[in-house]
């Protein structure tokens, strides 16, 4: 998938390149996993900002501060939510095509197909473990690169470091520490 995450970097990076700053957050490491995602579970890219506030509801849930009326509200956006991850997975029993939710509905394991409701889970599982951590990974990778001086040049003359680099980031920031 490298071409293919490589044309997603360039045109996130396109949309605020004349400016000549960001807020990498916001224009960037929050943008490029819900893409990502979108893509392979079949979201029309017109669609990302609804899908973008989907994928918060799921998050929010487990808030346990919310209060009732912001509970019911984040209720119903995922409610919303699952009824497009359904209507999807219909869809693509009926036209299978090259994405991660086409290929889940056709998986077969000795003959067992998955359940509806595995596949609406599983989608809601790809969300939250995919889209908020990666978006914190990213950005503590930049945050890391600004703060170390050296580093930007050093990754740069010798990119073979990058792979330690990312994993010294994840170890030190981890976007899902366990306590």
């Amino acid at each position: 998938m490298e071409n293919y995450l490589q044309s997603i970097v360039d045109e996130m990076i396109d949309l605020f390149l004349d400016r000549g700053e960001c807020d990498f957050y916001a224009d960037f490491a929050a943008k490029v996993p819900i893409h990502v995602i979108a893509s392979q579970i079949g979201v029309d890219l017109g669609d990302l900002d609804w899908f973008k506030e989907c994928s918060d509801a799921v998050i929010a849930e487990s808030n346990p501060s919310n209060d009732e009326e912001t509970q019911v509200a984040i209720t119903r956006k995922i409610a919303e939510l699952q009824q497009f991850i359904a209507s999807k997975v219909r869809e693509f029993q009926a036209n299978p095509t090259d994405c991660l939710l086409s290929d889940l509905v056709h998986a077969d394991d000795n003959g067992r197909k998955m359940s509806m409701q595995e596949m609406v889970s599983i989608v809601l599982i790809l969300l939250v473990a995919g889209n908020d951590s990666t978006a914190f990974a990213m950005t503590s990778a930049m945050h890391r690169l600004i703060t170390t001086p050296g580093m930007e040049d050093l990754l740069r003359a010798e990119p073979a470091r990058i792979p330690a680099f990312i994993e010294e980031v994840l170890r030190l920031e981890a976007p899902g520490p366990a306590h």
